[in-house]
């Protein structure tokens, strides 16, 4: 009695236990919440419980109008938006494709959903649904640059303009005491975004000093200001080269001093002016500044009273400075101006990339000619000898081309014309045993002349290699037959 009461009391206890169903719920996630029109997104469904799940089973729900299925990532036991699948896990998903058609929030849930477990027992199911935002899509305003390059004022630092500042007028003039060596210049920009250069502190010198100022806007644009600085020089001096006029530069401070060159004075129209000479040159340098301002050292020849503008090109093993030299030591070839290190320099060409160029070598003081190459921007001494070495080595290389080529075309007019001979000695040797086979007057001499043909045959054979016919067996029967016949009618004529 008391195992009876004690197995009822299990049986009471273990019942309950064995009667909670377990739970589950269908999670749904997106990979965006706010999408628009467009878009494609990725909705992930869940199906998740505290115990292993059997089966699970739902059908998408959504707006049809907002969104529209693509595709699902994993169509197994899936039919567009419905599934339904062994799970056998405590978590397992599957992921869906979706597009936003039109604005608006909408809802990712499921409906006709419920799992199983893993004893065939029916799951209390809910569901997390999802919910999503869809906007029109929003037109990307392009960026716009502004073109302002204007400046907003323009000044000399002590000094006035010729004329009231306008940024649409480009162009002033200032005019300063003869003992002023520096002025400032300051502008400022219409716009903020704009640029600007050329102000600041600048050496001046006597007579006409020019300076652009340069804005640029924000898209790029530009627009040149100029100052012309006007410096009184009450004692000009003037001198014309090539119809131009310069003036003499009196301030050492606007004159850049040249390696290996001493500072001294030289006296032109009794006034001391600044210059640079050297012992390794012998070359007395003076400062010419032309009608825009630009200075540039030049030669001063005292006795003959010319100056010739000082051309020094600087590389990384020398620097010269070059001299017109009309004398052409290689015959016919071409001068041309080109551009070397900003200098523009009278050059002979040589080939596409090689130059000629003559110069003064700062170093040694020795004038030259000087071999360019543009391509790596280098230069050395020309030497004469070893080009016009080069050049006899061409030239008999070209012969021995010719003499050749020559050779080659006479061997073979040779060869044709050997060709033909044989071709003509052959018809010849067959014509003549043709007539002495008439005087042959049995069987043993038409053999003879069988075994004749066939010893001709093969001389022809190895004579005329490229003329060579090879006949097949029926061929040769036929010219053998051919052959006997014609030997005994010419015998029974006889």
């Amino acid at each position: 009695m008391k195992k009876i009461i004690k197995y009822l009391m299990l049986t009471l206890f273990f019942v309950p236990l064995n009667c909670l169903a377990a739970t589950g719920v269908i999670d749904i996630y997106s990979s965006s919440k706010s999408l628009t029109i467009g878009n494609t997104f990725t909705i992930t469904v869940y199906c998740k419980s505290s115990s292993t799940i059997g089966t699970c089973e739902y059908t998408l729900s959504y707006d049809s109008s907002k969104v529209k299925f693509v595709s699902a990532s994993d169509t197994t036991n899936c039919n567009g938006a419905y599934c339904v699948y062994y799970a056998g896990n405590k978590s397992s998903s599957k992921k869906f494709t979706f597009k936003a058609i039109a604005n608006g929030t909408t809802t990712i849930s499921a409906k006709a959903y419920g799992m199983i477990d893993f004893d065939e027992k029916e799951m209390k199911t809910t569901v997390s649904p999802v919910t999503v935002t869809i906007s029109k899509v929003t037109p990307t305003k392009p960026i716009v640059y502004s073109t302002n390059n204007n400046l907003s004022s323009l000044s000399v630092s002590g000094y006035e303009l010729d004329k009231a500042f306008d940024k649409n007028t480009t162009s002033y003039t200032v005019s300063v005491p003869s003992e002023v060596e520096e002025i400032t210049i300051n502008a400022t920009k219409e716009d903020s975004k704009a640029k600007i250069t050329g102000t600041g502190k600048f050496n001046v010198s006597e007579g006409d000093n020019s300076f652009k100022i340069v804005v640029t806007s924000e898209k790029g644009t530009t627009k040149t200001y100029t100052v012309n600085v006007v410096v009184e020089d009450k004692n000009p001096i003037v001198v014309n080269i090539d119809n131009e006029e310069y003036t003499v530069v009196k301030r050492k401070s606007s004159l850049e001093r040249p390696e290996n060159y001493e500072d001294i004075t030289v006296n032109i129209n009794n006034v001391e002016i600044p210059a640079f000479v050297s012992d390794i040159t012998n070359y007395t340098l003076i400062g010419l500044k032309n009608k825009e301002g630009v200075i540039k050292l030049y030669i001063y020849d005292s006795n003959l009273n010319t100056y010739t503008l000082f051309n020094e090109l600087s590389f990384s093993n020398l620097k010269i400075n070059l001299i017109e030299n009309n004398d052409v030591i290689i015959p016919d070839l071409t001068k041309e101006e080109i551009n070397i290190n900003d200098v523009i320099v009278s050059a002979y060409k040589l080939n596409e990339n090689y130059y000629l160029i003559y110069g003064k070598n700062s170093t040694t003081g020795n004038d030259n000619w000087y071999l360019y190459e543009s391509l790596e921007n280098t230069i050395q001494i020309f030497d004469q000898k070893y080009f016009e070495e080069q050049n006899l080595k061409l030239d008999n290389a070209n012969k021995l081309i010719l003499i050749f080529s020559g050779t080659t075309f006479v061997l073979a007019i040779f060869l044709i014309i050997s060709l033909l001979t044989r071709g003509n000695k052959s018809k010849k040797q067959k014509d003549k045993k043709n007539k002495i086979s008439k005087d042959f007057l049995n069987d043993d001499d038409i053999k003879n002349i069988k075994q004749e043909k066939k010893n001709d045959n093969k001389k022809e054979k190895k004579d005329e290699k490229e003329d060579i016919i090879v006949l097949d067996d029926k061929e040769k029967d036929k010219n053998i037959s051919k052959a006997k016949t014609s030997a005994h009618d010419e015998f029974k004529g006889l």
